[in-house]
Order: C-alpha cells, then structure tokens, then sequence
C-alpha cells in the first residue's frame, strides 16, 4: 500500500458563489513510502494548496486522501489534527522559528502538548547533530543564518518520527551553495529513513534534484516523472 494516495482530488474556494476559484482539479497521485517528490508549479498553480490537503490544514472539497491506510475524508477535525501530529512534518520557507526560543528548544516545540516528552532532549540534540547544528542548540534564531535555521527547522519537522515531511519553497531564501546544502541534507534523511517527503518549489531545477517530479499547472498534474535513482546536486545542473 502506498504511504499517500490522492483520487481525484479537488479543492474549490468559495464553491457555488461569485468568483469561486478552482485551486485543485482532479488530482490523483500514489507516492510511496521513502519516496522523494517534488511538486514544481509557478505562482497560483496549485502547489502550496495541494501540500495543505496532505498536511490535513486543509479539507479538499471533492476526491479522496488516504495517508498511511487511513481515508481522512471520514475523520473529524480532531482526528485528522491528530493524525497530522503523529505523522507529519512541516518545513516552511520562512522556517517560523520562535525568536524567544533556542535552537534546541523550537526543536522540541511539536512536543509541548499531548506527546510523550521522555528523553525528548536527548532526541532534540540528536537530531540538531544530525542537521549539523549541533554547536548553535543554545543560539536563538536572530544568531542564525537562513540556512542554519532552516536546518533546525528539518530538525524540527523531524521531533515526532513522522512518515511524511512537507516542505514548501524549503530553498526559497537562501543563496545556491546553501540551497544545495539544505537539498542534500533532506535527501541523505530521506536515504537513511523510510520518512517520505513531498517539497514544493517553483524553481525546475531544485525540484530535477529529487527522485520524482510533479508538475502543476492550474491546478491539474500535467507532468508526474521519474527522474532518477541516484542523486544530484543543484550546483551540477547550474
């Protein structure tokens, strides 16, 4: 069974009045369990809304989500909220880290509520190692770059063990060489792990970087390519 399988998938905003918009149209994939996607589209093609449906921040108004066996349609919120805190992650363009908070503390932010704590520092530090943040765990986000603070945030994304990772435009403010760095940092988590991970980007080359490529267009899949088994840096297609 795959890890996520979307039929006919549709997201209507404001459906049945003026001006209603049409962001999801029919879209079915099946993404497998370790599998690295990206999903590449301009401004407005559907991309962003399409990884809030998988992230369940977002109920789809036609179609069916399944995400690892379980048919979301038929959860309410409170299930669905907590299937997304045990099994999913999210990786922002903005990282939306806590300026109060250290870097090891907004790591183990997910943890504050409703999720078992014991030896969750030790988890916490382990994963800033990881990312190879391990000497900025007691820097705050303003001593950091936008690149080392988008490493605590894949830590963060990573506190709960989950099986998915979303990251939207994960490389969107960060220079090539730390763009690379930050794609080569998911991939090598992704290889060591049977966590899958959905990134959203309009840059075609960051998204060639990734096993498969998922082209939106208006909403629709015009393109869903296998690219490759081995890996590539972005700075090799520039």
């Amino acid at each position: 069974m795959a890890a996520i399988e979307l039929s006919e998938l549709g997201v209507t905003f404001r459906p049945g009045q003026p001006g209603a918009v049409r962001a999801l149209r029919a879209v079915t994939l099946s993404i497998q369990a370790g599998e690295f996607v990206s999903v590449v589209g301009r401004s407005g093609s559907g991309k962003t809304t399409l990884l809030h449906c998988l992230g369940l921040l977002l109920r789809p108004t036609a179609g069916k989500l399944v995400i690892d066996g379980v048919d979301t349609a038929s959860q309410t919120d409170g299930q669905r909220a907590e299937l997304r805190g045990r099994r999913i992650g999210f990786v922002l363009q903005d990282r939306n880290l806590l300026p109060g908070l250290t870097a090891l503390e907004n790591v183990l932010l997910p943890l504050r509520y409703g999720w078992p704590r014991r030896g969750a520092r030790t988890r916490a530090r382990e994963l800033l190692a990881q990312v190879g943040m391990a000497d900025h765990a007691d820097d705050r986000p303003g001593q950091l770059t936008p690149g080392q603070a988008q490493r605590v945030a894949i830590a963060r994304a990573l506190i709960k063990s989950p099986s998915l990772v979303l990251a939207d435009e994960p490389t969107g403010e960060v220079d090539d060489e730390t763009a690379d760095d930050l794609l080569q940092l998911m991939q090598q988590v992704n290889r060591t792990s049977d966590v899958s991970f959905v990134v959203a980007t309009h840059d075609p080359e960051v998204g060639s970087c990734m096993d498969r490529m998922v082209r939106l267009t208006e909403g629709t899949v015009a393109a869903d390519d296998r690219l490759r088994t081995e890996r590539i840096r972005l700075s090799s297609i520039r």
